[in-house]
This record gives structure tokens, C-alpha cells and sequence, in this order.
């Protein structure tokens, strides 16, 4: 029988966040999660679960990659196999170690920040002991509960979340409390008042991010340009916060956002073909983009925006016809449509760096095609 390696196939991931905890014949047990990456041509799969004596405990077939087992607490091992069409195994992966162990109460070390602004996209992070993927984040008071979304497990020591405060009364205070699965002991920890609800702004939230591109325009790709690429700058300003996505549109259980964003910018072409004079270019317009959003340590982040845009581009020459005529008077504008990513790290105190890719068409009688490169940095205001 052919033997299925993990790193070649598939990973089996013993999930260790436990969901409830109950008593079954004097023992206390806990239900755990199986998950597994699926297979190519698999209709079906079989887990096999031993104990410490190599006797199978369990064994279950299944058509999902994913597999809830309910085990008193103690160390275990198993395999997953894959079912052919004729209901046969062709292969098992490597038995794994599975540890059924119970919740631990979680602790609060902080959760910052403190001061949480009256609508829905406050970003906390919680920094603890005993944190699970399963433990659960609430943000209260005797009146009411805050909506808390988009909860990530980043390490047993940390939690993001999003907590929606669009509902909450200036200078109210709420506790934040978390809960860990189990039904046995009651494992919550709380933190008495710790948010407080900041005044309403006038006028509607948005966050204002404004920067400065220094980049870089290849010449017309698949053309016999006569001039070389435009190196130049870019000035943007976009607004963060306008519009949230559903969170069924979410990645890494972060709800991406939709922004607008303007741009003006001034470039000069290099090293123009001998006959042909210099030529210069300012660029205006507008564009949509997309964030996604990543911890990276702390509340630093990072953020990748594909973005789509149109400018129009003014663009003059000066020429040189022979050694006796030349002048400065050939001007064009011309439409663009653009589209690219940016990446952008979270400096502190407001500020980011980023690096920007982006190709552009031009609408001409010929069209023309340009790849930029951009080293990006701006303040969050």
C-alpha cells in the first residue's frame, strides 16, 4: 500500500482550541477539531485515532477535510487516510499527536487602545496568557454589549479585534471579558471599565492618509519609444474608512476595505533619442482601492491595497527638427487607465513607508504600455 507523506500530500493540524467540555462516564472530556489540507481526486476520507497502547479508539469516515472528535483528556495519536472511489484506502498519512487537555482560565495583561472612537472600526489588541482561537472577546456594560468582529488569534499571548462603538454614548465605559470554551469551569477573566467612548467628531469619520511617491515609468513597452522612462514624484491623498466590506468578503478574517484616493504628479523622461528635444509630464486623477490588513507586531501593521484608477497625463515636449529649428511648442494630453498594488508598513507616530507597483495604458492612436515602480511614504492623519 502506498504511504502518503505529510509535506507531499497533506497536513494534518491538531487544532487545539476546544469548544466545550463535559462529563461522560466519570470522565471529563473535550470535543477537538481534525483538520486537514483536501486531496486532489480524494472523494472521501477515514481517521483512525489510537491510544497510548496503539489500540484504535476511534475510527470515522468522512467527505470533509475537517473532523470534530469528543476524547476524554490525555495524549493520542492519529492518521488520516484517503478513500478511492471503490471505498478503498490508496494511503495514510503519518500519525500525528493529538493532546485532548482542558482549557486554561485566560488573563488579561492589556488591551490597547483604552479610548475607543464612536464608530465601527476600532482595532484592539489584547495581550494575555492562556488564549485560544476559540476564545471569545466581549465588550460591555450593565446597558448594553458592543459588537466585537473579525477576532484573530495571532498567539496565545495576543488577540485582534474590531470593535464596533457607532452605537455607544460619549464617556460611557465598558469591560472588556474574555471567555475561554468549557463547560466545566468557568473560565473568564474581566476587566472592570477599561474602554472609555470618546467624543463624536462633527461630520463623518473618515481617516485621511496623505504621502508622497518617488517612482520610476519604464519607456512604451513593445514600441520604439525615443524617450526612456520618466522619473518623477507623486502626491496622493486617500480616505481610509468610507466603506467596509461584508465580512463574508474577509481574508485572514480581516474585512477588507474600500478607499478613494486622488493623485497629482510631475515626472521628467530621460535620455531622449538623439533629435528629439526633452519631454515633461504632470499627471491627475483618481483611483479606488482595496485594503487588507495584517498585525505585524503589536499595533504595527501592514497593508496590501490592490488599487484601479484613471488619470489623464499633460505631457509637452521641446524639439529639435535640424541644427537650425527647434521650439517648445508640441503639447498633448492623453486618458490612462491604471491598475497595480501598494504595500505599506506602519511606521510610529503616524507615519508609513510602502513600495507601489503599477502598470498603465494609455489610450493613443497606438496604445501605449507602462510599468511604474514607486517608493511610497505618508502620515495617517
Amino acid at each position: 500500500m502506498r504511504k502518503i507523506t505529510t509535506d507531499k500530500i497533506f497536513t494534518a493540524l491538531a487544532l487545539l482550541a476546544f469548544l466545550t467540555a463535559r462529563t461522560y462516564a466519570g470522565q471529563e472530556q473535550e470535543r477537538a477539531y481534525i483538520e486537514w489540507k483536501p486531496i486532489e481526486g480524494a472523494l472521501s476520507y477515514t481517521v483512525e485515532i489510537a491510544d497510548l497502547y496503539d489500540d484504535i479508539i476511534l475510527e470515522k469516515t468522512t467527505e470533509a477535510t475537517k473532523l470534530e472528535v469528543s476524547l476524554p483528556y490525555g495524549k493520542y495519536k492519529y492518521r488520516v487516510g484517503m478513500l478511492t472511489k471503490f471505498n478503498k484506502v490508496s494511503g495514510w498519512s503519518e500519525w500525528h499527536t493529538l493532546m485532548i487537555v482542558p482549557a486554561l482560565e485566560p488573563k488579561i495583561v492589556s488591551a490597547t487602545p483604552a479610548a475607543l472612537h464612536p464608530w465601527s472600526g476600532n482595532r484592539v489588541t489584547i495581550k494575555g496568557k492562556n488564549l485560544y482561537r476559540t476564545t471569545e472577546v466581549v465588550v460591555k456594560n450593565a446597558d448594553s454589549e458592543l459588537p466585537v468582529k473579525n477576532v484573530r488569534f495571532i498567539d496565545p499571548e495576543t488577540l485582534a479585534a474590531t470593535v464596533d462603538a457607532s452605537g455607544a454614548g460619549a464617556g460611557a465605559r465598558y469591560d472588556l471579558v474574555l471567555k475561554n470554551p468549557g463547560d466545566l469551569l468557568d473560565l473568564e477573566t474581566i476587566l472592570p471599565g477599561h474602554f472609555t467612548i470618546l467624543e463624536k467628531p462633527e461630520g463623518f469619520p473618515i481617516k485621511y492618509y496623505a504621502g508622497m511617491d518617488l517612482g520610476y515609468y519604464t519607456s512604451d513597452l513593445g514600441m520604439n519609444d525615443p524617450y526612456s522612462g520618466s522619473l518623477g514624484m507623486r502626491f496622493f491623498y486617500e480616505f481610509r474608512s468610507m466603506g467596509n466590506s461584508h465580512p463574508a468578503l474577509s481574508f485572514l478574517n480581516r474585512a477588507p476595505g474600500l478607499y478613494p484616493g486622488l493623485l497629482l504628479s510631475v515626472s521628467g523622461f530621460l535620455n531622449p533619442r538623439s533629435g528629439f528635444g526633452n519631454s515633461s509630464m504632470i499627471e491627475a486623477g483618481f483611483y479606488l482601492g482595496y485594503e487588507f490588513s495584517f498585525p505585524l507586531k503589536g499595533e504595527l501593521r501592514w497593508h496590501v491595497s490592490p488599487v484601479l484608477g484613471f488619470k489623464e497625463y499633460f505631457r509637452w515636449h521641446t524639439y529639435t527638427l535640424n541644427f537650425l529649428v527647434s521650439g517648445d511648442d508640441y503639447f498633448g494630453t492623453r486618458p490612462v487607465l491604471f491598475t497595480g498594488a501598494n504595500v505599506n508598513f506602519d511606521l510610529p507616530m503616524k507615519f508609513y513607508i510602502g513600495i507601489g507597483l503599477e502598470y498603465n495604458a494609455v489610450f493613443d492612436n497606438i496604445p501605449a504600455h507602462l510599468l511604474g515602480v514607486f517608493i511610497r511614504c505618508g502620515y495617517r492623519l
